[in-house]
């Protein structure tokens, strides 16, 4: 092989691996988020929950709703996905006690969201900050942003 032909081969080369080293940067971005004390008044456009609390999505406003309903001193999360943005997160309810908190989320308009109760955690032995630290969840709703 020539020196030009070796030349563009590297060029080849250095260029498909930079194309599949940046593939990762494709992957769903995680946004966590502990919820707030918000305007509270929602219109479930989706729904998931059990006895250990529920969470709703309202699209007007983009807003996570993450409702306690045990008092048992842990922590609930909504674990929330809209694929065609990239985004992945949850909303961690920590105050317990059978309290209602959001997280105001921004959305583009148009995109289907999924969410579902991710369950409880104790947070005096977890983080609570991955989907994985949470059980007893429920199954999952969908809507559009």
């Amino acid at each position: 092989m020539n020196r030009v032909g070796r030349v563009t081969a590297r060029v080849v080369l250095a260029t498909a691996a930079m194309a599949f080293l940046a593939a990762p940067a494709q992957a769903d971005s995680y946004e966590f988020q502990f919820a707030v004390r918000g305007d509270l008044w929602a219109h479930a456009d989706a729904y998931s929950g059990n006895t250990y609390g529920d969470v709703s999505y309202e699209d007007d406003g983009d807003e996570i709703y993450v409702h306690d309903t045990q008092k048992d001193g842990m922590r609930v999360a909504a674990f929330w996905s809209v694929p065609a943005l990239n985004r992945t997160g949850l909303c961690v309810n920590k105050a317990g006690n059978e309290s209602l908190l959001e997280c105001d989320k921004s959305f583009a308009e148009g995109h289907r969201i999924y969410i579902r109760f991710a369950g409880r955690c104790n947070g005096s032995v977890s983080p609570c900050n991955r989907l994985s630290h949470f059980s007893n969840g429920s199954s999952t709703d969908s809507t559009d942003t």
